[in-house]
């Protein structure tokens, strides 16, 4: 078990959802709030850094708008909560399938993010998600 309470877990969801609106809109504040200080981040594609400090650099040097997140399934699970969903970027019309996994701390700040995108090829059906 991992000791993170059903209220924080549900305070963490809360959180995540709030993590990706700073994100998209450049709040680096905000976002830094929702993190803790050793916070891992594995976005694939997009963002990458370890401690709240570079992580929150890295956020920085993302141009504000230029990435939307699209969580469409949040499911929580133990201390951690999976994000099916999609990105998008100004810079493209095609959107991502993105799989987000979560790891939360007692606080139900961000210990952890890892992303997975998905392919065509990835093996995932996501009309088989959806269902």
């Amino acid at each position: 078990m991992s000791g993170v309470s059903a209220g924080a877990i549900a305070m963490g969801i809360e959180n995540i959802r709030l993590a990706y609106h700073y994100c998209d809109v450049g709040d680096l504040e905000g976002y830094a709030s929702l993190l803790e200080a050793d916070v891992e981040v594995d976005a694939d594609g997009l963002l990458r850094g370890r401690g709240r400090d570079q992580v929150v650099d890295r956020v920085a040097a993302l141009e504000a708008g230029a990435v939307q997140h699209h969580p469409n399934y949040v499911i929580p699970c133990d201390n951690r909560v999976i994000v099916l969903g999609s990105v998008s970027t100004k810079d493209s019309p095609a959107t991502h399938d993105i799989v987000d996994v979560f790891t939360l701390s007692g606080h139900a700040l961000i210990v952890r993010q890892r992303r997975y995108v998905l392919t065509h090829n990835s093996g995932i059906d996501r009309e088989e998600l959806e269902r």
